[in-house]
């Protein structure tokens, strides 16, 4: 039997792999002595053949668990697992032993869930993949047990958010769900971390936003992300003030500079992409140039905000205060001052 758990959310894939070795410890191996782990670095086709065909001890299955073999593993040794796995049909029957592969980040997006081959199961789910085509993955892909985890969007990750701190005894609103995962994009070892706390500190209570910004990691985030947000709607007397809450806090001139090459960057390339691919969506956007969902589905509007006169000038603005960031001794913030008023100066421009 052949299980295929992969996906770049590896918190979510992660999970599911200790699922599967858990629920296998409980059925058929309490004293765990029949799960074997093979890393795919320094990973040999004759230890695994070995332990796939070997029986367990005081159990009639056992459970072979190979990580990163797709993606640390040479071709060549991936080519003759394959192999191997098509010449021995009797390890992918249903009562042989488990073999369970697990992959991380290997390019992929869509949404997640069990894809089964099995008769009067409806369609099989398509399975999208980026920049991969080792016949390893083809052949894991067409099992009957697959379990894909791509990113989340921002949505699916405030659900996700909310859903936890019910697991951990509290109680999340909306707002709240909403802001931390504008903060921390689909970073899900993040998100389960700083719920945690959230939920500790609440002691089961609701949790509010007062709690949120008062997670000293979490704040300068929240602030970054509405800064940038508000620069790229053209809204400059929104970034204003939150610009200097940023350096108040502590943030460094030059980590905020590089909030705005970010921002215009992705501005520009998602801007190109859409004038050679009209009618793409985020998600074709996001494949296409190998971003985030969420940064694609916001980006896109942006673009046409922005001229590409006026990016071309915002870029040379960028590169001036960059080199006085790094050459000049002096107020740095001003610098940073002076070019936000020059988009102010823009913003107002592209509105008469």
């Amino acid at each position: 039997m052949i299980i295929f758990i992969y996906g770049s959310d590896t918190f979510r894939s992660r999970e599911k792999l200790s699922e599967v070795i858990s629920e296998f410890k409980k059925k058929r191996d309490p004293q765990g002595y029949n799960v074997v782990r093979l890393e795919g670095k320094g990973f040999t086709l004759e230890r695994f053949r070995s332990e796939a065909r070997s029986s367990g001890f005081l159990s009639p299955r056992r459970m072979v668990v190979v990580e990163g073999l797709i993606e640390s593993g040479s071709a060549s040794v991936a080519e003759s697992v394959k192999s191997f796995l098509e010449e021995e049909e009797s390890l992918r029957a249903k009562d042989a032993n488990i073999i369970v592969f697990w992959e991380g980040d290997v390019g992929t997006t869509g949404n997640a869930g069990l894809v089964r081959r099995s008769a009067g199961r409806g369609k099989k789910k398509e399975l999208r993949k980026q920049n991969l085509n080792t016949v390893l993955f083809e052949f894991l892909a067409s099992q009957e047990y697959v379990f894909l985890f791509p990113r989340m969007e921002q949505r699916e990750v405030s659900a996700w958010i909310r859903n936890r701190a019910r697991t951990l005894g509290a109680a999340c609103d909306a707002s709240v769900a909403k802001a931390l995962a504008a903060a921390i994009g689909s970073d899900l070892w993040r998100a389960d971390r700083e719920i945690g706390k959230l939920a500790s500190l609440r002691h089961g209570a609701v949790i509010t936003e007062k709690d949120l910004y008062a997670t000293v990691d979490i704040e300068e985030d929240l602030s970054g992300f509405a800064f940038t947000d508000a620069v790229g709607e053209r809204s400059i007397d929104r970034a204003l003030p939150l610009f200097y809450s940023l350096i108040v806090s502590g943030v460094e001139p030059l980590a905020v500079h590089g909030m705005l090459v970010r921002l215009f960057h992705t501005i520009a390339l998602v801007k190109s992409y859409l004038e050679s691919a009209k009618g793409s969506r985020g998600a074709d956007i996001a494949q296409a140039l190998g971003i985030h969902p969420f940064v694609a589905q916001k980006t896109a509007p942006r673009t046409r905000n922005y001229t590409w006169e006026e990016l071309q000038n915002i870029y040379r603005s960028l590169l001036a205060v960059d080199v006085k960031l790094k050459t000049e001794s002096g107020d740095a913030t001003l610098s940073l001052e002076l070019l936000l008023a020059d988009l102010k100066s823009l913003s107002s421009q592209g509105r008469a």
